[in-house]
């Protein structure tokens, strides 16, 4: 009978650790990484860069100097790294197919409220048999100030454009929204 006992824990022993090894990490599609090498594969390219400003419903447009590209991802470079191992575990993952969209998503969403990154989602195209590729990342960003809460709305179209979609809400003011898209082709 102890035989029974001790064959059945060593059995639900590895049973447990198998079932925990196959659970994916959250956090473990590395984002900021990946818009580095897209930042700095515009910093050394031939690439026009246009930058489109709106700011409660008026747009102005103007041309970015490669070297100031950086300055204008700086949204995105500036984000913490989810990927990290110590932000991994405060954050859940998921991983579904989109049918209208075709795309597999990779969905990263904050367990904390208080947390800056809220969401970020990784769109990939499947490869058919090639290699996926990564079409879209997009990341929900929320920021607490003393006398403001900031909300953006960050999203990289890979080899395309970029936009930040900006809401800042002061108290007894009206919300003041800004819209920047930097295009690069």
């Amino acid at each position: 009978m102890k035989k029974w006992i001790f064959f059945a824990l060593v059995i639900g022993l590895f049973a447990c650790k198998s079932k925990k090894d196959e659970e994916p990490e959250a956090g473990s599609f590395p984002v900021l990484s990946f818009i580095q090498s897209q930042v700095k594969k515009v910093d050394t390219s031939l690439y026009s860069i246009i930058k489109i400003t709106t700011v409660d419903g008026r747009s102005d447009t103007s041309y970015i100097r490669r070297e100031d590209f950086r300055k204008e991802a700086a949204d995105f470079l500036s984000l913490p790294d989810i990927s990290e191992k110590g932000l991994k575990k405060k954050y859940s993952e998921s991983q579904t197919y989109d049918q209208l969209l075709e795309k597999a998503v990779l969905l990263y969403t904050a367990k904390d409220p208080d947390l800056e990154v809220q969401r970020e989602q990784v769109l990939i195209q499947p490869g058919n048999g090639e290699p996926d590729i990564v079409k879209t990342l997009i990341i929900d960003q929320t920021i607490e100030k003393a006398d403001s809460t900031v909300q953006k709305n960050l999203i990289w179209e890979v080899d395309s454009h970029f936009q930040v979609a900006i809401s800042i809400q002061k108290p007894n003011l009206p919300e003041r929204r800004e819209l920047i898209k930097v295009i690069w082709k």
